[in-house]
């Protein structure tokens, strides 16, 4: 493109170096149309199932409190033992390797 512009900025150029200008510029933008690609780029991750089982969780975990052995929760009251509790609030990748550890240890 810039030596079409430097042919065009030229006022003593030829009619042939006008001509071959605009030949080598048509061609590279030919080139340059058919050389184009659609993007690849992954679209947006659609986080809505999360979002609805994150609700569901915190919801789950409203419903009832952690205990070690329920004598601290009134009779009213539901209860989860303290690693059951965990399971639901830890990180995941602590309760992806939680869950490993006690699969192992099942299959004992």
């Amino acid at each position: 493109m810039a030596s079409a512009q430097s042919v065009y900025d030229n006022s003593d150029a030829s009619k042939s170096e006008v001509d071959s200008t605009k030949a080598d510029l048509s061609a590279a933008i030919s080139s340059f149309n058919n050389a184009k690609q659609n993007g690849t780029m992954v679209n947006a991750v659609d986080k809505t199932s999360l979002e609805t089982l994150l609700s569901s969780a915190n919801a789950t975990l409203a419903t009832a409190k952690s205990s070690d052995d329920g004598t601290d929760i009134s009779p009213s009251s539901k209860w989860v033992s303290t690693e059951i509790y965990s399971e639901l609030t830890m990180p995941l990748p602590m309760l992806r390797a939680f869950t490993i550890i006690q699969t192992h240890r099942n299959l004992r």
